[in-house]
């Protein structure tokens, strides 16, 4: 397992999205940082829920303004958004249970994420600059 640090080949060139992007990037690293370090449970679990908040908050604004200017896909990305969520859920629920081994799951996340990005979100990067989204 191995950090990803951002590319600007993840860019969709929509600012505040691109923003966004790269701190849930950080986020991630942060908590493989505090895995990788033996860190204890409780730091491990503060840093899952600052990645859980965040995700949130970010496919929040992404679907308010997927809505707001009518993307013709929202629905369908919308479903993957809360799918990504399940999985954080999923890792919180396995960590509060004394699984010690997130590392392979925030791994799959962190490769999750990076797809998601240079596959789902690129799709709607034409819309957006179509109608000026910078």
């Amino acid at each position: 397992m191995g950090q990803q640090t951002w590319d600007e080949g993840f860019r969709l060139g929509i600012r505040k999205i691109d923003e966004e992007h790269a701190t849930f990037l950080n986020i991630l690293n942060s908590l493989e940082d505090a895995v990788s370090q033996g860190k204890g449970k409780t730091e491990i679990g503060k840093a899952i829920d600052k990645l859980i908040l965040y995700a949130y908050n970010h496919f929040s604004e992404e679907e308010q303004m997927l809505r707001d200017y009518g993307y013709p896909d929202y629905e369908r990305h919308k479903k993957i958004h809360e799918a990504a969520t399940g999985k954080l859920l999923e890792i919180a629920d396995l960590h509060q249970a004394g699984f010690s081994d997130a590392s392979q799951l925030i791994s799959a996340l962190t490769d999750w994420l990076i797809k998601h990005i240079q596959g789902t979100d690129k799709k709607y990067a034409p819309f957006f600059a179509a109608k000026g989204v910078v």
